[in-house]
């Protein structure tokens, strides 16, 4: 499990997580490099 910077509020949030605990702001899932075909 990875953090990552919620970017509403600033808080780390769980890379695995949907939403913000903090705010409730949507958790950009894109950012998974599993997914990423760079």
């Amino acid at each position: 499990m990875a953090l990552i910077t919620c970017k509403e509020c600033g808080k780390e949030v769980s890379d695995q997580a949907a939403n913000c605990p903090n705010c409730g702001a949507p958790i950009n899932q894109a950012v998974n490099k599993k997914h990423c075909k760079h």
